[in-house]
């Protein structure tokens, strides 16, 4: 049976469900192929209607249905010139339907044998190409090496309905080629009259040059004189354009993500690795071939982390396959051979730029190898479509790039890229502006370079200038790795930015839970500096001490700060805030609101929006211990109103805070979607440890809807990913999870041990109050199972701890209930709202007082 049929004015490809007509593809569906395929094999016969619904269909011969009406409608459309008189799928009336096939598809023996893989997402540009060939124009195909600017022309020869006269130039010169598929001898005279004559008598001809190579001068102007020939269509696969008047350039570009998905041809467990995958290679169809190969080796986890060595990795081509397409790196070799050497020295300088840049850029760091100014090169490459410019920014494939980078460069390329760094992020000095969002935002489109520059700053003798430069872009828009090895970097070296470096890299060590290092720092800081620095210091010491269990320290340090630093000076407001994270800490919601509210105005005025927006949150978190949901959910939609553009990585923050208060609220799907949010932008931003964090979260969600053995899975495997991470506090939260599901899922005893663990944990890390919430909550379960002896020893043990949060007050009365309940103490709980610090330290309480009252032990919730 006939697998591919010609149509007036289509073909169909049953093996590939395609149909194409006029160079466009079209998919038949599954139904609508195997009804031409049973139609198919009787061509020009009547088919019973009670045959197609049993063969094709499936049906009983009883069925009464109009769906094969309905699918030849469908088919009429996208095979038919005429589908209301159709001339192939025609009904036989009273019987059913038959198909009349012109002819089998014929061979091209002129053209070249065609690959066997389907040609995947170039539906556009065949349409583009058919439309310039059918007009008798020169289309000429200019794309990077690998692009498939061949096998784009094949198609297009193939579809264009034209005889096609096909030649090769390489080694023998165009018009020798020429000679050779018009049958002429090429060594006679007037050879270029001779072939103009031969193609006027192949009037309505195509001819194919693949490829033209390097030398176009003279081939263009042969070509341009051919142009003229009416009825004579010219494709050319050329290096670059042939700027001639009749030439219609088609550039191609690398398959969108779904054609190169489609290309790969790989499990979709894969999916989001191999989309990843897809975009660091610019969608390269040859690449995309030689990853399929690798596919069958490595995982697509593996490739993706060997992509930077791709040009290595990517051989193994097919073995009929041009010499050139064997491997990526030959491929690109054999473009840069062709290249006039100004054109390799510009694009060598041109790989310092780790992705798009402007013109100004442009001018700014490379030098003109000659006489030609930096734009006429440029141009060159933009004609040779190795450089591509769009929205006004100019960019090296991304291949390319990578090859260029490893030739040597001009010894002074860094500086100037430096130069031009300090230049660019300049706007960014000082950190704190009225209108930093805007400064930050207009940086947006260079974030490929700034962390190029950070990369380099870190290995500099001196990053301090480079690390203040960009400290206030990559705060928001990391990546956090790269963030916190620059200002360690920068820290590390005395300068007059120094103090400002150590504080702030004291804060990132505060967020890794790296306290003792933190404070040593902030306490160089504060013996090394005066004023606003010291009280900045000051401000974020006081917390640190509060986290180490020593609350009056903390509050004579950060009284200390407000005293010294000038009055609505930015110290001021950090200190402002700095209160107010401790009186939240303690429950004294009305008070942590006010320092929170007059920190925030502060903040913004002198402006550090990014601090203001902390604040912000922390002000709802103040309101989410409280109960108050609406009014948290008012204030996070404010901080997300005012603070959009600064942002950034705290996006997940804001999130999380949302997430919170739709958990304490009872609205766990809504819970569960802002953590979700959350959970993708840290992985987006490369925050793995913040990803981990809200994984945890919507862990929690999962036992609140009771998903037990879900739960546990999430928190088994968000541990280990904590122990391979050497994320410190995460591995003790993680284990206070998987206590929960423990005892959820009737096992308090294992969840006890659990629990004991976590504050073992959190106390080697010094987090003194998470260690204290952990043992209160060893002690309920202990209870739980019975262990009423184990339990008493445990609270006995934390009598003696100061208890500065009222939550932890709340937590351990609640926890001797188990052993010793007392009907007053309960009502009291029950009557009394309970103020906590953190939304799932809340939702311990009150699930711990449920499950006393009830008699029955769900679990606490996670402490931190």
């Amino acid at each position: 049976m006939l697998r591919h049929l010609q149509l007036q004015g289509c073909t169909i490809d049953l093996d590939q469900r395609r149909i194409v007509r006029a160079g466009v593809s079209l998919r038949l569906t599954e139904r609508e192929a195997a009804l031409v395929m049973h139609l198919a094999s009787r061509p020009g016969q009547d088919v019973p209607r009670t045959e197609l619904l049993t063969e094709v269909w499936g049906y009983t011969a009883a069925v009464n249905t109009r769906t094969i009406d309905t699918t030849v409608r469908r088919l009429r459309q996208k095979i038919e010139r005429d589908p209301l008189n159709p001339e192939h799928l025609l009904t036989a009336y009273g019987i059913g339907y038959r198909l009349s096939l012109q002819q089998s598809l014929p061979a091209a023996p002129a053209l070249p044998t065609a690959p066997a893989t389907t040609l995947l997402g170039r539906q556009i540009e065949l349409a583009t190409g058919h439309a310039h060939l059918t007009s008798g124009a020169v289309l000429t195909l200019i794309g990077p090496p690998g692009v498939g600017k061949s096998r784009l022309a094949l198609a297009l020869a193939r579809t264009c309905g034209r005889p096609v006269l096909s030649c090769t130039p390489t080694g023998v010169g165009l018009l020798t080629a020429v000679a050779d598929a018009l049958t002429l001898d090429p060594t006679a005279p007037d050879l270029s009259g001779r072939i103009a004559a031969a193609l006027t008598a192949r009037a309505g001809s195509l001819l194919l040059i693949d490829p033209l190579g390097a030398a176009l001068g003279e081939a263009a102007d042969h070509i341009a004189r051919w142009s003229a020939i009416p009825g004579l269509a010219v494709l050319v696969v050329a290096a670059e354009r042939l700027r001639i008047a009749a030439e219609h350039p088609l550039i191609l570009e690398g398959l969108d993500e779904e054609a190169g998905l489609a290309l790969l041809n790989a499990p979709d467990d894969d999916q989001a690795l191999l989309r990843q995958i897809v975009a660091r290679v610019d969608g390269l169809p040859l690449a995309l071939e030689l990853i399929a190969a690798q596919l069958r080796l490595l995982r697509a986890a593996d490739l993706l982390q060997r992509m930077d060595k791709r040009l290595e990795l990517l051989v193994h081509g097919r073995r009929d396959a041009p010499r050139h397409h064997l491997s990526l790196r030959s491929a690109i070799e054999s473009a840069w051979s062709i290249l006039p050497a100004a054109l390799q020295d510009i694009l060598i300088q041109c790989a310092v730029f780790p992705g798009s840049f402007t013109l100004d850029a442009a001018e700014a760091v490379l030098r003109s190898p000659d006489d030609q100014p930096v734009t006429a090169h440029l141009l060159s490459l933009l004609d040779r479509a190795l450089l591509s410019r769009a929205e006004g920014r100019l960019t090296v494939e991304s291949n390319v790039r990578l090859y260029a980078a490893s030739h040597s460069a001009d010894p002074d390329l860094s500086d100037r890229f430096d130069t031009w760094g300090m230049h660019l992020t300049a706007p960014l000095m000082p950190w704190w502006a009225s209108d930093m969002p805007e400064r930050i935002a207009a940086l947006v489109p260079e974030r490929d370079s700034i962390r190029a520059l950070a990369r380099r700053a870190i290995e500099h003798p001196d990053p301090a200038p480079l690390a203040c430069a960009l400290h206030p872009f990559l705060a928001l828009h990391g990546p956090a790795p790269l963030h916190d090895a620059l200002l360690e970097a920068g820290a590390a070296v005395d300068g007059p930015d120094a103090a400002r470096l150590r504080t702030a890299w004291a804060g990132r060590l505060r967020r890794q839970r790296r306290i003792p290092e933190a404070i040593a720092l902030l306490q160089q800081v504060i013996d090394t500096s005066t004023g606003d620095e010291s009280a900045a210091a000051q401000a974020n010491l006081g917390i640190l001490r509060d986290h180490q269990g020593h609350p009056e320290q903390a509050d004579a340090i950060i009284d200390a700060a407000r005293a010294q630093a000038e009055p609505s000076s930015h110290a001021h407001g950090l200190a402002l805030a700095a209160a107010g994270v401790l009186a939240l800490r303690r429950g004294q919601s009305t008070a942590a609101r006010q320092h929170l509210t007059q920190a925030r105005r502060i903040l913004r005025v002198t402006g550090d929006h990014t601090a203001a927006l902390i604040a912000t949150l922390n002000a709802a978190r103040s309101l989410l211990g409280e109960g108050r949901v609406e009014d948290a959910l008012d204030a996070i939609a404010e901080a997300e109103a005012d603070d959009a553009r600064l942002l950034g990585r705290r996006r997940g923050l804001l999130q999380i805070c949302a997430g919170h208060a739709e958990l304490i609220d009872g609205a766990l799907d809504d819970a569960d979607n802002h953590y979700a949010v959350a959970e993708e932008h840290y992985r987006h931003t490369g925050q793995a440890r913040d990803a981990l964090l809200v994984r945890l979260y919507r862990g929690w969600v999962l036992l609140e809807q009771a998903q037990t053995e879900t739960a546990a899975h999430t928190h088994r495997a968000a541990l280990n990913e904590a122990r391979r991470s050497a994320h410190a506090l995460l591995i003790p939260l993680a284990q206070v999870q998987l206590a929960c599901a423990r005892w959820q899922a009737g096992l308090p005893a294992a969840a006890a041990r659990l629990f004991h663990k976590a504050a073992d944990d959190y106390a080697d890390r010094s987090a003194h109050r998470l260690a204290l919430y952990a043992r209160a909550q060893a002690a309920a379960a202990q209870a739980a199972a019975g262990q009423h002896a184990a339990a008493r020893v445990t609270l006995d043990g934390l009598d003696a701890l100061p208890l500065a949060d009222p939550g932890a007050a709340h937590i351990l009365t609640i926890a001797r209930q188990h052993l010793t309940p007392d009907p007053d103490v309960m009502a009291a709980l029950s009557a009394d709202p309970v103020v906590t610090t953190t939304p799932t330290l809340r939702l311990a309480l009150r699930r711990l007082l449920q499950a006393v009252t009830s008699k029955t032990e769900p679990p606490p919730a996670p402490s931190g």
